[in-house]
């Protein structure tokens, strides 16, 4: 990931350690893309470097955090194709944490969810989102799209 210094009036990039990866660090950096209202062109190669950098640190719930940020991102400039994969593979790696039932589970449900209706794909979610994970109880119902996020029991035994 290319690093940001800031000084008094500018912001110049530097060589990032990739070895570590600084979840805190990557949100100042995204949040100062944002306020500096250069997120059409900044803040994809930002996103797309943070996920090398927590992969390769093996930072997977730092992974986690960058993969939501960017489906937010995608949803957010319309880019529905791009995202796909994303919610695939944010679903998929909240499900080896084993964060079923946690905050992490149901902002990630939520963020795939939001992703997939602003795309236009109602059925998506459905599918992705209701295979049963070993850790869910099988007498849990299925979530489905049309299941308000908030409002979602998932029961872990």
């Amino acid at each position: 990931m290319t690093a940001t210094t800031t000084t008094e009036d500018s912001t110049t990039p530097d060589a990032f350690d990739a070895s570590t990866f600084d979840v805190n660090e990557f949100l100042n950096r995204l949040d100062a893309v944002f306020a500096s209202h250069s997120a059409a062109t900044k803040a994809e190669p930002l996103l797309l470097d943070a996920m090398t950098d927590a992969e390769n640190a093996g930072d997977f719930a730092g992974l986690l955090t960058v993969l939501n940020e960017t489906m937010g991102f995608y949803r957010s400039q319309g880019r529905h194709q791009d995202n796909q994969w994303i919610i695939q593979r944010a679903i998929e790696l909240a499900l080896r944490l084993g964060l079923e039932g946690t905050e992490a589970w149901t902002t990630t449900l939520i963020n795939a969810a939001t992703s997939q209706r602003a795309a236009g794909n109602m059925s998506r979610p459905k599918t992705s989102m209701s295979r049963r994970s070993p850790r869910r109880a099988p007498h849990s119902p299925p979530l489905t799209a049309a299941s308000p996020p908030y409002t979602t029991t998932i029961r872990c035994s």
